[in-house]
């Protein structure tokens, strides 16, 4: 390490963390409510311990790398392998921290919006069976060979979300080449690209897939940073004003099937007409309370049906025509019927009959205790 770059590279251990704990209110105020500002500041010191080489690196770089991993909530330095500090040398001579996103850190982020239930992700060779349909009933089917599968032709991610529905995307090798040749460093020794290409592949694709789904501010963020860091472009700006505008094209090979409705935006509303429930609801006392006013009406009613007594003839019994025993019931002839009162024009009527109609002897009398 030369003296002329002492003032700009980390330098020590002991450096690096005085300027975390500088930067200590800068992590608070980015860092999302799931993630520990000390335990992200105590693993950045991890990644420096694990690859001395950073401690080569700008100050201003390293710092920017704790920042990208504030802002998208991801932790470096764990097996998790969510986000990656690598050291790049820059056209200055002074090396520069490179942040790589993992494929792991974009479905972890996916995961967190509680949108997505998991993901597959996988590298098509020339032996596999793959078949694929876009349009309004798009499906994929993918079954790899077991054997001689041949060289790389295409990439593909697909997301299954909660609510039971689909979305992937599909790209090709040429496509993935094409992004390859603008990433820094893309075909230096040990870059991801020379080692792990395929895994490159997919990660592109579940970027893309991800540009398609229902993105937190945290996984914008982790979008837009990768991009610019994949192409040695600064970021720094983007992490205090919040710019999470992408590199890339708008996504063109994507699939969505039955793609998620985003929720009403009249949720505020809904307090407003609950409470009018309330309101109807104080009416039925009120209504409720004429019910026992109808309901005293019903005794008068069943008293009104007067008593009806007939005799043998069918006559109805009358106080006013008929006799009345001390009892208060009819008095009865023997032939059954009503007895009239004296001096009434019904006991004229009544002797009448009893002239003109015979005694039959085999109809009975009734009895006074009948009635």
């Amino acid at each position: 390490m030369n003296t002329s770059n002492a003032l700009t590279v980390v330098g020590t251990e002991s450096n690096l963390k005085s300027s975390l704990v500088a930067m200590k209110n800068t992590i608070s105020q980015l860092v999302p409510k799931n993630v520990n500002k000390e335990r992200l500041m105590q693993l950045a010191l991890d990644a420096a311990r694990i690859n001395p080489s950073l401690l080569d690196c700008s100050k201003s770089s390293f710092m920017n790398a704790v920042l990208a991993c504030a802002k998208t909530g991801l932790e470096p330095a764990t097996p998790f392998n969510y986000i990656h500090f690598v050291p790049f040398r820059g056209k200055t001579g002074i090396s520069e921290v490179q942040v790589i996103l993992g494929y792991k850190g974009l479905m972890e982020l996916a995961l967190r919006t509680g949108k997505v239930k998991n993901f597959q992700v996988g590298t098509i060779k020339e032996g596999d069976q793959f078949k694929c349909q876009f349009g309004s009933q798009p499906w994929l089917a993918y079954t790899p060979a077991l054997l001689d599968r041949g060289a790389t032709v295409a990439f593909f991610a697909l997301a299954m979300l909660v609510d039971g529905t689909s979305q992937f995307v599909v790209i090709n090798v040429d496509d993935v080449n094409r992004i390859r040749s603008k990433a820094r460093g893309a075909n230096l020794p040990g870059s991801p690209w020379v080692e792990h290409f395929d895994s490159m592949g997919e990660k592109t694709a579940l970027r893309k897939l991800c540009k398609t789904l229902q993105m937190s501010p945290e996984l914008a963020a982790a979008i837009a940073i990768d991009e610019k860091s994949e192409v040695g472009k600064d970021f720094s700006g983007m992490i205090i004003d919040g710019d999470v505008a992408t590199e890339e094209a708008p996504v063109n090979q994507s699939c969505t099937i039955k793609p998620l409705v985003p929720p009403p935006v009249q949720t505020q509303t809904s307090p407003v007409q609950t409470q009018t429930p309330p309101v109807q609801t104080q009416t039925s006392p009120v209504q409720t309370q004429t019910s026992p006013v109808q309901t005293q009406t019903s005794p008068v009613q069943t008293q009104t049906p007067p008593v009806q007594i007939t005799d043998t003839k069918g006559q109805v019994w009358n106080p006013i025509y008929h006799s009345t025993g001390k009892d208060g019931k009819p008095v009865l002839n023997q032939d059954g019927t009503f007895r009239a009162r004296r001096g009434s024009a019904n006991q004229e009527m009544s002797q009448m009959s009893q002239t003109t109609q015979p005694n039959h002897p085999e109809q009975s009398s009734v009895p006074e205790d009948v009635f």
